[in-house]
């Protein structure tokens, strides 16, 4: 055993059975050096019997032991897909550098998730099943929760079907509501994800008339040239949840409001917002 395995494991055979004169050993370094050697054989071009091709990305590796580790590549090198027996293989949707920290990753057990690289390693994670790496990508993204980006990431979580993610990011936006509401995300929202959003009960503001005024202020801000005219349904919607804290709009909100909403229905919107 060389001395680098010594200091990494200075216990390096450990006695799991022992019964009739015969004793079981575990050597709990043995998996670690053989992915040592294996990127140390792949990183000399030995031994390779694939490559991994991403953009003008290529990869050269190892069938088996991408498919030890990737339910992905297990089910294309051992299936009737014609990649099984191809040469080169090209993985769409990724783009070449992801691709190769995610294969360093299979051989390493090693990566760097980071703000910059977080929402691409995500998706690529998840195509590749490497799911302790999209679940470091997850922890990340909680940890980075913001007023700022939680709507951001609440979004991300969605897309990609991050449930514990997505709830997480949510119940941040409430319990931050008074923060989040003045962030360009939350101007970013539909009418229909603000009226998702204040109709929670566990939105936490300071009083009922604070969050109507915020709300009806920030959809003044709204570019609806861009966002799409929105129903007069949803319009009523969003007004109901928030008439019942009687608050007194000021005349100049009142008249952007109206101005907002005016339609081919702007007679009934002026019904609901007055």
């Amino acid at each position: 055993m060389d001395d680098e395995s010594s200091k990494r494991c200075p216990r390096a055979l450990e006695a799991v059975e022992e019964k009739d004169q015969r004793t079981v050993t575990i050597n709990p370094c043995h998996m670690g050096k053989a992915f040592r050697v294996m990127n140390e054989l792949r990183s000399k071009r030995l031994l390779c019997d694939v490559v991994i091709v991403a953009e003008d990305v290529e990869i050269e590796a190892h069938r088996v032991v991408l498919a030890a580790c990737s339910p992905y590549f297990c089910a294309m090198f051992t299936g009737d897909m014609t990649e099984s027996k191809a040469k080169k293989i090209e993985i769409k949707d990724v783009d070449g550098q992801t691709l190769s920290k995610l294969i360093d990753y299979i051989y390493t057990a090693e990566i760097e998730v980071t703000e910059e690289n977080v929402q691409v390693l995500l998706p690529a994670a998840s195509l590749l099943q490497l799911m302790d790496v999209r679940q470091n990508c997850c922890d990340f993204l909680q940890s980075q929760l913001h007023p700022t980006n939680c709507l951001g990431i609440r979004a991300f979580a969605d897309v990609h079907t991050c449930t514990e993610l997505l709830q997480q990011a949510n119940a941040y936006a409430e319990q931050h509501f008074p923060e989040v509401m003045l962030g360009e995300e939350f101007l970013s929202l539909s009418l229909d994800q603000v009226c998702s959003l204040i109709s929670s009960d566990k939105l936490t503001v300071s009083s009922e008339e604070k969050l109507a005024y915020a709300v009806c202020c920030t959809l003044c801000k709204w570019n609806l040239s861009y966002l799409g005219a929105p129903s007069l349904h949803t319009w009523m919607n969003l007004f109901n949840l928030v008439a019942h804290t009687e608050c007194s709009f000021p005349a100049e909100i009142h008249c952007k409001l109206w101005d907002a909403g005016r339609s081919e229905q702007g007679a009934s919107f002026k019904i609901c917002v007055t």
